[in-house]
């Protein structure tokens, strides 16, 4: 939206953003999290190699498994960010960040590049300090440095980091939910008559 009516002088009121509506459970189910780590090889398959390598080398190898989502239903994504701690996002450049919603949504703390699009995303876990840690791209141990800030919370705060951690899922799947992208729609199609 902005683009739109900053390069083409577009009048704001001509102009309407349309939320993305997230595919998810209506509910989050009460799920153990487990000390895990999920990330997508695909996304910058280099930058995600790297950070692995440091991550494997570290001190927090031994209390964090890793699991890459590869090759699975959108439901098994689904319930692997839900039994998961952190998710690390890769994608660079991005549209909107779905992995990141996504796994805000299913309680995962958030790690990496908010690839442009995402920025909103990283801005509305603002609120909820420790969740979401914004990396700058191509910052491979920036990523180490976070996933140790995430387990020392963790260690030292469990029941609030969790608590946050479900605060923000439910900010997110209000937020971009299908009653609200309708309404945007809505709002949008309204203009034209």
């Amino acid at each position: 939206r902005r683009f739109l009516t900053r390069s083409f002088s577009l009048p704001p009121d001509r102009v309407r953003l349309i939320t993305n509506a997230l595919d998810l459970p209506s509910a989050s189910p009460k799920v153990v999290k487990r000390r895990q780590i999920v990330y997508m090889p695909r996304k910058n398959a280099e930058d995600s190699s790297i950070v692995l390598n440091l991550l494997n080398n570290s001190e927090l190898a031994s209390s964090w498994s890793v699991k890459p989502i590869i090759n699975l239903s959108h439901e098994k994504v689904i319930e692997l960010m839900q039994e998961s701690l952190i998710f690390l996002a890769f994608g660079f450049p991005e549209g909107f960040g779905l992995p990141v919603a996504e796994a805000m949504a299913c309680g995962c703390a958030v790690i990496g590049y908010d690839g442009l699009g995402g920025r909103e995303l990283f801005h509305h876990a603002d609120q909820y300090p420790g969740l979401a840690y914004s990396i700058q791209y191509g910052d491979w141990y920036a990523f180490i440095e976070a996933i140790r800030l995430v387990d020392y919370n963790l260690s030292m705060f469990e029941s609030e980091l969790l608590s946050n951690l479900q605060m923000l899922s439910n900010f997110i799947r209000e937020k971009y939910c299908y009653s609200a992208m309708k309404a945007d729609v809505q709002s949008a199609l309204s203009i034209l008559s």
